[in-house]
């Protein structure tokens, strides 16, 4: 009783003093604390948010041997939960779920405060996977918990879990509130827009709208429906829906005009890939759609913002969002006048509120400019957006690996290989920048691509250095560049090599890389190993010989292959490609033995 109220009162200290002193308290009756003392004095340390002596209290009971019941589990729990220990937390749930443990299981409180936890710091993943261990124990998802789940639907774009999480909560007996409510609707609207449901999502939107008060139809939600229209490209869609929203008496804000720009970023992106792939053979090639109606349009918008500011002062998400617009449309030139005028507007604002987000271009803006200049391959521009970065005033900004990937897509746009080499070597010098392997496959094709004996050493050196990152490997794609730059070089031995470094990598070669580095032996006179290869292939599960392409393209080689192997001492054929030419002892040493020649 004494501890209960303590308990109650949140009195944590008076209820450790009871807790050690009662053996003492009662001189004729000592009293042994039990399960139910010790989980009322941590309550009473929760209630005073004193946690860390909640957790001493918890060890302790379990050194001594007290079996703590489910709600002493839950009481640590839910302490880790309110300090935002979700790793605490998820750790006693865990022990609580091991199997043959003697700890009791979870119920749906010690579920129900996980979720909470894990939705408060942000891990959405664990989120989901301890909902549906919840459900596999036989508990059903309360609201609450199915709000969490919604939660963490919305943040990872996971439209159709939402949906059913949605219709899950539409089932639920009715009671005094509505269920779900509006911000169930918001969140699951939200995910239709990240996963790309946008019918999905426009059809949750009349829900809010016709039953839910005016209010709850707000701005979140709408914006959240035209932020769908992005992955689709709908602006027009996008468009109409602020429309909507205005004749409702909701005003849009400066995240409602980003999103209806991004839908026509992506309109005009997919107009330019349709333009080239109509025009051109090289469906990369640039194509300059300004004069098309979602560039027109955007356009329009911003021009519209910047000169009645009573609707949205356009900040810098605005500004990157039309920036955007103008690198999809191939405008290399309205993107760089879109940014002088930035760069004006920010000089010339002043008095600015604070909380405001300013006009300061950030890593985002010159990312987009970057990738303004890769979309049409100009290294003009490429170097305007590093001067732009270095001059820039106010705290520095530093090209990321989204800068300098798109430089490096534009170097090798522009077919500039040397560029490409330098920019590449000058982001691995910055021990805070991590490319990828597409990064490093890009400078690998725009090296390449200049088919140079100096760009393939360059290629080479590439490859050493993406097989010793700590953070990447080569992929399929990276092995598939290297070796066909080899065998066009009629260097076979080490397109051989590589090919089985890729095996041992656990990528099969396709057939045209054997077809490639066959072909190499061939045209450097070395029918025997060509033949070799070949037999290998069959080996290794490739039908050569039934292959009527491969059949017509090397039945010249095999040809010279037969009347010279009659002439040379019979061999046998290795069984597999592994038993053709012998590994090296240090792939590393090896590529070094290649690229030093070729850079004399």
């Amino acid at each position: 009783m004494l501890l209960n109220a303590c308990a109650r009162a949140g009195d944590a200290v008076t209820a450790q003093r009871w807790l050690r002193q009662a053996n003492t308290l009662f001189a004729r009756n000592p009293i042994a604390p039990n399960e139910v003392c010790y989980q009322a004095c941590m309550t009473a340390c929760v209630q005073a948010n004193d946690f860390a002596s909640c957790r001493k209290l918890f060890h302790e009971a379990l050194e001594k041997g007290i079996p703590l019941t489910v709600i002493g589990y839950n009481i640590v729990v839910s302490a880790a939960a309110k300090q935002g220990d979700w790793q605490t937390a998820m750790a006693v749930v865990k022990q609580m779920q091991a199997p043959n443990s003697t700890t009791p299981a979870p119920d749906a409180v010690t579920y129900g405060t996980l979720l909470a936890a894990c939705e408060a710091a942000g891990q959405w993943l664990q989120v989901l996977e301890q909902a549906q261990a919840m459900k596999n124990e036989g508990f059903d998802l309360d609201v609450r918990a199915l709000s969490s789940c919604l939660h963490a639907c919305q943040q990872l774009g996971r439209a159709e879990q939402a949906l059913q999480l949605l219709e899950q909560m539409e089932a639920l007996p009715a009671t005094d509130t509505q269920v779900p409510d509006a911000v169930a609707y918001r969140l699951a609207l939200s995910a239709c827009a990240r996963g790309g449901k946008l019918a999905e999502g426009l059809r949750l939107l009349e829900k809010l709208e016709t039953h839910f008060p005016h209010e709850e139809a707000n701005v979140v939600a709408y914006t959240a429906a035209i932020a769908g229209c992005e992955s689709e490209g709908q602006w027009k869609v996008a468009f109409r829906l602020v429309d909507r929203m205005r004749k409702r008496g909701v005003q849009p804000n400066e995240m409602t005009f980003v999103a209806v720009l991004a839908a026509c970023a992506t309109a005009c992106a997919r107009q330019a890939s349709t333009l080239a792939s109509k025009t051109s053979t090289d469906v990369s090639a640039p194509k300059d759609i300004t004069s098309s109606e979602p560039y027109q349009q955007a356009m329009k918008l911003l021009r519209v913002l910047k000169k009645d500011t009573t609707v949205v002062n356009p900040n810098i998400h605005v500004y990157n969002a039309a920036l955007r617009v103008c690198a999809e449309a191939c405008d290399l030139k309205g993107a760089f006048a879109l940014y002088n005028e930035l760069i004006e507007d920010r000089d010339s604002s002043a008095n600015i509120p604070e909380g405001t987000v300013t006009l300061a271009p950030n890593i985002v803006t010159f990312g987009t400019l970057m990738t303004a200049c890769e979309r049409v391959g100009s290294m003009e521009g490429v170097t305007q957006v590093f001067r732009w970065m270095q001059d820039l005033s106010g705290p520095p900004i530093k090209p990321n690996e989204i800068v300098y990937g798109a430089a490096l897509s534009a170097c090798r746009r522009a077919q500039n290989d040397e560029r490409s080499f330098f920019l590449f070597e000058q982001m691995l010098q910055n021990p805070k920048l991590r490319p990828n392997v597409a990064t490093y496959n890009t400078v690998l094709l725009a090296q390449t691509e200049a088919g140079t004996k100096t760009s393939t050493a360059r290629a080479l050196s590439v490859f050493r250095s993406l097989y010793n990152s700590p953070y990447t490997q080569p992929n399929r794609q990276s092995y598939q560049i290297i070796i066909r730059a080899l065998a066009l070089d009629r260097r076979p031995l080490e397109a051989l090599t590589l090919l089985q470094q890729m095996q041992q990598a656990g990528f099969r070669p396709d057939v045209d890389l054997y077809t490639c580095t066959v072909a190499a032996f061939e045209k450097t006179g070395q029918p025997a190993q060509a033949l070799k290869l070949m037999e290998a292939m069959r080996a290794d599960g490739y039908d050569f010989y039934s292959n009527g392409v491969l059949d017509a393209a090397f039945k010249q080689g095999v040809q010279i292959v037969s009347s010279v192997q009659r002439g040379l001492e019979t061999k046998k054929m290795p069984k597999s490609l592994d038993a053709g030419l012998g590994a090296p002892r240090s792939f590393n040493e090896t590529i070094a033995q290649w690229i030093a020649p070729s850079m004399e």
